[in-house]
């Protein structure tokens, strides 16, 4: 099976981005956690981001639509999206969800790193679009 890379460095898919993840080359993941059945599938995503530095950004229920049908429209579904940390192209975006995340985990009182998939807040779809 192909590798699922983009040119503009964004990895797609669980074991994709599970893998690139743990040789430390993602600076953010996307999960969509509640797109995600079993979730036991995406368990392991907040001990390796921790482990390897990577921002885990956890998105609400229909996220993975909302990406296919906006971003990858040739891909038939996106659950976890990770962003590499050797893309220059993508860092404007990598900054703006490290701010966007942080400004809601201390609205919600959560304090990192969240040890469970769980435990970290869902950064709303609006919240993206501002």
């Amino acid at each position: 099976m192909a590798s699922r890379v983009t040119e503009a460095g964004l990895v797609l898919g669980l074991n994709d981005v599970t893998k690139r993840c743990v040789h430390s080359e993602l600076s953010v993941i996307l999960v969509c956690k509640e797109d995600i059945v079993p979730s036991l599938l995406v368990e392991h995503f907040p001990m390796i981001a921790f482990h390897h530095q990577s921002l885990l950004v956890p998105l609400p229920k229909g996220a993975s639509q909302r990406l296919q049908e906006e971003v990858f429209l040739k891909v038939k579904k996106v659950s976890v999206l990770g962003i590499k940390k050797e893309a220059p192209e993508l860092s404007n975006l990598v900054a703006f969800l490290c701010q966007k995340l942080k400004s809601h985990a201390n609205a919600n009182n959560v304090h990192y790193p969240a040890t469970l998939l769980n435990a970290v807040p869902y950064l709303p779809l609006a919240t993206l679009s501002k």
